[in-house]
């Protein structure tokens, strides 16, 4: 392929993602801000946490910077591990997972991250990856502030979210960073 097809389709990315991934102008229409229960809140949990992991794995076989494959490696331990946290309380809990906008809109905006990335190569790819994870660790922090946290009702599951928080902070740093680096 052209490297400069490339290098365009990597600028066009880095420009266009932020538009891709800030979701629909009203927040409701998207699932934010709006009451959800604990069985909704598992499965953007789960949601999130899929898209992550399903992105990073595209991104340890396609990424050529060292240090965006050695952040696609973190995100599939952290999130692997945080869902299976999920899953755990889950059980716990005997809750069964329940879609919502808010579920179905993370679950949107992953599919069409990794498939704008799947053609990416090189530098395209790496810059591609990196501003697609700023994105979506913005869109779950704004969620749990906005829905997760003032709806959810068990200690336990709220006590997650909670742990969770600092976590996908770090992440959005570490994304940050990056996407000033490459």
């Amino acid at each position: 392929m052209n490297k400069r097809y490339v290098r365009y389709c990597g600028a066009l990315l880095a420009l266009c993602a932020p538009l891709a991934f800030a979701g629909d102008s009203v927040n409701g229409e998207k699932g934010i801000g709006v009451t959800l229960n604990d069985a909704e809140i598992i499965q953007v949990l789960h949601v999130a946490n899929a898209g992550e992991i399903k992105a990073a794995q595209t991104a340890k076989t396609k990424a050529q910077n060292a240090e965006v494959k050695a952040f696609a490696e973190h995100m599939i331990t952290d999130h692997t591990a945080m869902d299976r946290k999920v899953s755990d309380l889950e059980k716990k809990l005997n809750l069964k997972p329940q879609d919502s906008a808010l579920s179905r809109t993370l679950q949107t905006k992953a599919n069409a991250a990794i498939a704008t990335l799947k053609p990416l190569t090189g530098t395209a790819f790496d810059k591609g990856y990196i501003t697609s994870q700023v994105s979506m660790h913005g869109d779950v922090i704004e969620a749990a502030r906005d829905s997760l946290l003032p709806s959810v009702k068990n200690a336990e599951l709220k006590a997650l979210l909670q742990e969770a928080g600092p976590k996908i902070e770090q992440h959005l740093q570490h994304a940050e960073r990056l996407q000033e680096q490459i």
